[in-house]
């Protein structure tokens, strides 16, 4: 699938939103899903049973409703009726893949299955460029299928990820080799003292007391000091990974600085050769709180660009062990730098990362947590699937309904379609979402058995139904095409039935988005208890193509800093001014802010701006008016 197809995907998860609040507007373009539907099991609740039924829907998965979030940020569209649910990151190209099943390590309900299958969704996206498949196959087990790819970085897509920063209680000590035999698994159990979780506590300890506790540190089993780790302990141990030239190290490190729970996004980074640089870092974009304690502290604890020890060299009569920061992932120690001076922005980790690990961890960290541990059974290799030939002008198209050949030709309400390269036609009937598998043949198309969403599809002018009923007749069966000129025309029985026009598909280009001011429409919040709102005229959004953004909800002001990507807003410090006004609702200008900041999805479809935050919720804009020069760049 191609990026606009993904894009497509998630401008109709937002307009579907902003459909529940305008549900009297007629003529609305709801897009069209891109993204096929699979199969999912659904429990049946004791004491019965119920027929299984065939339908489409966004998310909701009975039970799995508390989940709505995590499951929405993946933006499926499931089919019910069949084996398990599947999150379809993106459809894999025909190629050699490998197959992995990672199962739970305890008990564990098919809601929490789901969620981990949301979050392991969104880790392929970031890592496979040719995607993959998600799905629950059974009561503890998922099944992830990826294109060819390296096996260490697939399996790490089930690995548990928690990232939290600790500083440095005490000098870094070399563990002494030999096999994990003769490790203890629990070094610090026969020390007769309390373990100091500072610097300032270690340095209080007598000389016998600090050689004990470094002897206990060059024992330790990295395996289990990993399995221990837990981010409300007041201490923890972790080794780094060493090499044939490095000798692995052991850390006795302080109380959570900040958890990983606080990092809004994460992306790998290439090194900048001009600058001297060769490995790849991974970039952290914190969350507010999480970025006023990391200040906080580093603030405290710098050494002023001053030169310094290493790890190992910590203490007394030279840096203080408190300047060094762990940064540990699920109990293994990435890397521990000394702090240069107080961050203020985004921060990075340096671990010896190549541009597959780097990818990777960035992956797993902006992915979020999975619910319940899972472990990897097996992998398995694929073999090549048989490709399936489609004509290309009529596959990633995105064909908007112009006319009905008939005599009720009217048309009331946008009624867009396309076809995936798997052969799967999505669109809607201008209200309700439709989805099939099509069979090609030359110049004739056969369009299988219909699934169609049940909305109500109230407050449309008279002669609605009467087009939803000819369309749903008419895209049935057998039918002959043609495309001339851009406009594609559907035939049934040899006489002409429907005509539709290619319309361009949304734009990432930086320059649309800059230079001009955006009038907000309407502000649509994720999760269960998600709701859809319009906004009171007045609130606006502009870029100024430098690195700045300004908001104004028509009262208040604001603005942060914002690196504009195709596609991509990596936004930072916003802020907002919070004074009472009339006709505002700061519920609603919470979620503004919660949704500008960190990673932002973004695309231009038809004149509207949609921005979306995964797992937060979406705001829709329209163009309000010139607000300077376009920008001809990102910033």
């Amino acid at each position: 699938m191609s990026s606009d197809d993904d894009l497509n995907a998630r401008l109709s998860a937002a307009g579907e939103r902003w459909r529940a609040a305008n549900k009297s507007i007629a003529d609305v373009d709801l897009g069209y899903l891109e993204i096929r539907a699979e199969p999912v099991d659904v429990p049946v609740a004791p004491g019965g049973a119920a027929p299984p039924h065939r339908r489409r829907m966004r998310v909701a998965l009975g039970a799995a409703s508390g989940i709505a979030a995590a499951v929405a940020a993946t933006l499926v569209a499931v089919q019910l009726g069949g084996s398990g649910p599947h999150h379809r990151p993106q459809p894999a190209t025909a190629a050699a893949g490998v197959q992995i099943v990672c199962q739970a390590t305890q008990p564990a309900t098919t809601a929490q299955l789901q969620a981990d299958a949301a979050v392991i969704a969104r880790r392929v996206n970031g890592l496979v460029p040719d995607g993959g498949t998600v799905r629950v196959q059974d009561s503890k087990s998922l099944v992830i299928t990826l294109p060819k790819g390296p096996a260490g970085s697939a399996q790490s897509l089930c690995a548990q990820t928690q990232l939290d920063m600790r500083p440095l209680v005490m000098p870094a000590v070399n563990v002494n080799p030999g096999s994990a035999a003769t490790r203890n698994r629990n070094p610090l159990h026969a020390l007769t003292f309390a373990i100091p979780t500072t610097d300032t506590a270690f340095a209080l300890l007598s000389p016998a007391q600090q050689a004990q506790l470094k002897a206990a540190l060059a024992q330790v089993d990295c395996g289990w000091a990993a399995g221990q780790s837990r981010t409300e302990a007041s201490f923890a141990l972790a080794c780094n990974a060493g090499d044939k030239k490095t000798a692995q190290q052991a850390y006795l490190l302080g109380p959570v600085v900040v958890p990983g729970r606080e990092i809004a996004s994460a992306t790998a980074q290439a090194p900048n050769v001009s600058e001297g640089q060769t490995e790849w870092v991974v970039a952290l974009n914190l969350r507010p709180n999480g970025q006023a304690s990391w200040a906080k502290y580093t603030g405290a604890h710098n050494v002023a660009g001053n030169q310094t020890p290493s790890a190992a060299e910590c203490g007394a009569g030279t840096t203080p062990c408190a300047d060094y920061v762990g940064f540990v992932l699920d109990g293994a120690a990435l890397s521990v730098p000394v702090t240069q001076e107080q961050i203020i922005g985004p921060t990075q980790i340096n671990g010896n990362f190549t541009e597959v690990s780097a990818k990777a961890l960035a992956g797993q960290l902006s992915s979020g947590t999975l619910t319940v541990p899972l472990r990897v059974a097996s992998t398995t290799e694929l073999p090549i699937p048989a490709a399936v030939p489609v004509p290309n002008k009529l596959v990633g198209v995105a064909w908007q309904l112009i006319r009905i050949v008939g005599p009720d030709g009217s048309l009331l309400a946008g009624a867009p379609f396309s076809i995936d390269k798997n052969g799967r036609l999505t669109g809607t009937d201008g209200c309700n979402h439709l989805s099939a598998d099509v069979t090609i043949n030359g110049d004739t198309i056969t369009i299988g058995n219909v699934n169609s969403t049940d909305l109500a599809c109230t407050g449309r002018q008279p002669g609605f139904a009467r087009q939803v009923a000819a369309l749903r007749t008419l895209l049935t069966g057998t039918l002959q095409f043609s495309v001339r000129g851009g406009e594609l025309t559907l035939s049934k029985h040899g006489k002409a039935a429907v005509v539709y026009r290619a319309t361009p598909g949304p734009t990432t280009d930086p320059a649309e988005l800059t230079g001009r001011k955006w009038s907000l429409v309407s502000v649509a919040q994720d999760g269960p208890n998600g709701t859809t709102s319009t906004v009171p005229p007045g609130a606006v959004l502009t870029f100024d193509g430098k690195g700045r953004f300004t908001t104004s909800d028509g009262c208040n002001s604001g603005g942060g800093k914002v690196t504009i990507t195709p596609g991509t807003l990596d936004i930072s410090g916003y802020a907002s001014a919070r004074n009472p006004c009339p006709g505002t609702d700061p519920a609603q200008s919470a979620i503004v802010a919660r949704i500008l900041d960190g990673s932002v999805t973004w695309a231009i479809k038809d004149g509207q701006l949609t921005l979306i935050r995964d797992g937060v919720g979406s705001l829709s804009y329209r163009p309000a008016g010139n607000a300077g020069t376009p920008s001809t760049g990102s910033s």
